[in-house]
């Protein structure tokens, strides 16, 4: 009889993938940025009181506005440097270097939500709005809504 009660339960581990990751739609697989994410795009940093406009280029540098409350901005003649490396976008930049790690991607909102990891050892959670046309729209209502990334 122990060994029929044995049996069943190793059935049901077995079936059960080990219990883990059921119809809930996680997965253990690590899920961060591709390098077709940013190459040739512009996107839109947002925290909760600023934006940015950013230009990916496809050779692996970038261009960046500065940060701002209002109004449309121009990229300034500062070139970065800029590669996906484990799935997360790292910026490179008068001798500084800062690492973005994906949290989420609202595909319907086309907005990346991310940890930012300065090279001061701060880590703060910004945005980025990545569609090519409403991309500006999206970044200065979020900062005009003081919304949070």
């Amino acid at each position: 009889m122990k060994r029929i009660i044995f049996v069943l339960c190793l059935v049901v581990f077995i079936g059960c993938n080990g219990g883990g990751g059921g119809d809930d739609g996680e997965t253990d697989s690590y899920i961060g940025f591709a390098t077709e994410d940013f190459s040739g795009k512009s996107l839109y940093y947002v925290s909760s009181s600023v934006y940015q406009l950013a230009t990916f280029y496809p050779d692996g540098t970038a261009m960046a506005s500065a940060m701002m409350t209002s109004g449309t901005p121009v990229l300034e003649q500062e070139v970065a440097l800029w590669s996906i490396v484990n799935g997360e976008l790292i910026i490179e930049a008068s001798g500084d270097s800062v690492t973005y790690s994906l949290l989420s991607d609202n595909i319907y909102d086309k907005y990346f939500r991310a940890n930012k990891y300065s090279i001061n050892g701060e880590v703060s959670v910004v945005g980025m709005f990545y569609d090519q046309t409403t991309g500006l729209s999206q970044a200065q209502d979020f900062v005009n809504n003081n919304m949070e990334p």
